[in-house]
C-alpha cells in the first residue's frame, strides 16, 4: 500500500506568534522532521509514503529547491530570534527504522503469549540509519551554525547509535528506548537528559 505526502517547508502563523513574542536570553528550540526529507519512502503502519516536495504556493520542486528553501527559511528564524537577543537550539532527528515496531503492550511476556512479535526489536545497520536523512539537510545546518553564533545543532544520534557500532537497537541496555520506528519511549527521552542539559550548559544557554 502506497501514500503520497506533500510537505511546504513554510512559517507558519503558530511560528511568527512565537517569534514575536521571544525575549532577550530565551532559548527557541526547533526541530524538523518531514517524511519529505528521507531519500528513502517512509514507511508507517505498512504504508509506504512518497515524497511530494512543495513551495509556499504549491508548486512542485526539485530536492535541491526544496532544500535551499527549507535553509532559507530556517534562517530566516534565526535572523528573527537573534534580533530579539534569542537563542535558537535546532535538534536533528533521532535515529528512525525503517520498519513499524509493535506497542509496547504486546511485547510482554505472558502464559498465553510466550512468543513475542519479531519486531518487538528492530535492529539495522548504523550506516544505513545514518544516511536516511538527506545529506543536505546537515549541510545547511553546518552552514547555518557557522555564520550565525546564536544558531546551535544538537544531534543525538550517537547517543542511541554510538560510532563504536555496526548495528543500532530499539533496546538499549535492555531497555525498550523507542515507542515505535521513530518515536523515543519515556526512557529514550531520559537518556538524552544529561547530553542535552550539558549542551546547553557548555553554549552558555543554561546557567547554573
Amino acid at each position: 500500500m502506497n501514500n503520497t505526502a506533500a510537505y511546504l517547508p513554510s512559517i507558519d502563523q503558530e511560528t511568527t506568534n512565537i517569534l514575536a513574542n521571544l525575549r532577550p536570553k530565551d532559548v527557541l528550540v526547533l526541530s524538523s522532521r518531514h517524511f519529505s526529507m528521507y531519500a528513502t519512502p517512509f514507511v508507517h503502519v505498512g504504508v509506504a509514503y512518497y515524497q511530494k516536495l512543495e513551495g509556499d504556493k504549491g508548486e512542485s520542486l526539485s530536492e535541491k529547491s526544496f532544500l535551499q528553501l527549507w535553509g532559507n527559511k530556517l534562517e530566516a528564524i534565526a535572523k528573527l530570534s537573534a534580533d530579539h537577543g534569542a537563542s535558537v537550539v535546532f535538534i536533528k532527528q533521532p535515529p528512525e527504522f525503517p520498519r513499524e515496531l509493535s506497542p509496547s503492550q504486546l511485547c510482554q511476556k505472558e502464559w498465553y503469549r510466550p512468543l513475542l512479535p519479531s519486531n518487538c526489536i528492530l535492529t539495522t545497520e548504523r550506516s544505513r540509519l545514518r544516511t536516511r536523512f538527506m545529506v543536505g539537510m546537515s549541510l545547511i545546518l553546518r552552514k547555518l551554525q557557522q555564520e550565525n553564533p546564536s544558531f546551535f545543532v544538537y544531534d543525538p544520534f550517537d547517543q542511541f547509535c554510538p560510532p563504536s557500532k555496526n548495528q543500532c537497537s530499539t533496546v538499549i541496555d535492555g531497555i525498550l528506548r523507542f515507542s515505535d520506528n521513530d518515536h523515543l519511549s519515556m526512557q529514550g527521552s531520559l537518556m538524552l537528559e544529561d547530553s542535552f542539559t550539558e549542551f546547553l550548559r557548555h553554549h552558555g544557554l543554561l546557567k547554573g
